[in-house]
């Protein structure tokens, strides 16, 4: 009896057992391969070779603070998402470190809770700057495909320091001029880095009708020179890719928010150089929402804060 294993573009293992009694021909040798291709094909039509993956979440009435530090009673209750699989170096095989992935919601906020195990002295993060080139970094991103039709998503990234990118995807391409007004945090812990994320329904544009989005996650180790992905490991795909995504089912009782949302902010501290007085920092402005129509959003950032992005 031999087993043959062959391996799939996006990470999964079909294994298919062939007999072999005293095979000493050609042609038994083909019956057999031809046996494998046939099991293989059947698992195509089924839909097992590309079965998509659906997590369930849930509303929580106690949203966590987004602080960096995933450690809110509302994250002690749920299941996590912790199955990430290597796109490289190792296509297929699960990412060398632990990942998990919390995730739930309120009426207002789509939240996600982040921890990326590894020893904490190599993690490797240097930049913060919104919206930078965090490729060098040890990062994290989510890609929400809001209507579930694999042509465009909303691309959040954050990296171990807590600096963020956005970007809305087209296909396989990237558009950076969209700004949503999103929170997140990060903090580098004994254990690795974790992260949190708040994003606002408001800043998103979504089928009410549906429960269901589109989710692809992706995790960078830089130092392993590593990239896990949720829910497959495609190699032929972009980190961008959106065709193929596991679900988010369970949003129910959301809405995109009504006209005009004003939530003006105001900062006060102090900038200090070495061997000069401090100087006390003061900083005002707002976000501003408008819904256009129910599938197009506007967002404005007035004086944005940028220490406290």
């Amino acid at each position: 009896m031999k087993e043959i294993v062959y391996q799939t573009t996006s990470g999964y293992r079909l294994k298919s057992v062939c007999i072999l009694r005293q095979i000493s021909t050609v042609t038994s040798m083909k019956k057999c391969l031809r046996s494998w291709w046939i099991i293989i094909l059947i698992q195509i039509v089924t839909g097992n070779l590309y079965a998509q993956k659906t997590f369930q979440i849930y509303k929580t009435e106690t949203p966590p603070l987004i602080d960096g530090f995933v450690n809110d009673e509302t994250w002690d209750h749920l299941s996590s998402i912790d199955t990430f699989l290597q796109r490289e170096p190792m296509l297929g095989e699960p990412l060398s470190e632990n990942t998990e992935v919390f995730v739930c919601f309120d009426s207002q906020f789509l939240y996600f809770g982040i921890k990326c195990y590894q020893p904490e002295e190599t993690v490797f993060a240097k930049q913060m700057k919104f919206d930078e080139s965090y490729y060098t970094d040890d990062r994290f991103a989510i890609i929400l495909d809001t209507y579930s039709d694999h042509r465009t998503a909303y691309f959040i990234g954050i990296n171990a320091l807590g600096g963020r990118e956005d970007a809305i995807i087209q296909g396989n391409s990237m558009n950076s001029s969209w700004n949503g007004l999103w929170k997140g945090k990060a903090q580098i812990t004994s254990e690795g880095w974790e992260a949190e994320i708040a994003l606002p329904f408001r800043s998103l544009s979504f089928d009410k009708k549906s429960d269901s989005w589109g989710l692809v996650m992706n995790r960078f180790i830089t130092k392993k020179r590593e990239w896990g992905s949720w829910p497959v490991a495609n190699i032929n795909a972009s980190q961008f890719s959106i065709a193929e995504t596991g679900m988010l089912k369970g949003l129910t009782g959301i809405t995109h928010g009504v006209g005009i949302d004003f939530s003006p902010y105001f900062i006060t501290g102090f900038d200090a150089k070495n061997g000069e007085k401090p100087e006390m920092k003061l900083n005002a402005g707002a976000d501003l929402y408008y819904q256009i129509a129910p599938n197009l959003k506007a967002a404005l950032s007035i004086n944005t804060d940028f220490a406290e992005t």
